[in-house]
């Protein structure tokens, strides 16, 4: 009997865990999909930064702090538009939609899965071979 209470519910909860995870999947898929395309064009200038002295690890940093500032501003933004249409968004779901505690985990989540992404496109930047680099082109 209380199953069937709340099976309803546990539909609708699965239904948003599967869009979600699917949403994050393919927002790390793009921002490694950007990095990679953005390393890739740059390498040149990675080849002449290493040449001139530059670590590897200011190399990976680079853009590492890169990626990770893109998506701090579309965090921003996003957090604007939410607690912006509050009203709506509780509409929808029937309740508070600007839990602060749920977007900063969100938040966090997505910093995280952004810095994994980024992970192995800066770690290619870093070990760009100066000399193959300034031949090229």
């Amino acid at each position: 009997m209380a199953d069937q209470a709340v099976a309803g519910q546990r539909v609708s909860t699965l239904v948003t865990a599967v869009l979600g995870t699917l949403a994050l999947l393919l927002a790390s898929i793009g921002v490694y999909g950007v990095m990679a395309y953005s390393v890739g064009r740059r390498e040149r200038e990675f080849g002449i930064r290493i040449a001139l002295g530059s670590g590897r690890l200011g190399i990976f940093k680079l853009v590492l702090f890169e990626a990770l500032r893109l998506v701090a501003t579309g965090m921003t933004l996003g957090a604007v538009l939410i607690f912006g249409m509050r009203t709506w968004v509780a509409s929808l779901l029937g309740a508070n939609g600007t839990d602060a505690l749920a977007v900063l985990a969100s938040a966090l989540l997505l910093c995280g899965v952004a810095a994994l992404a980024t992970f192995f496109p800066a770690r290619r930047a870093s070990h760009v071979d100066p000399m193959q680099a300034l031949r090229s082109e």
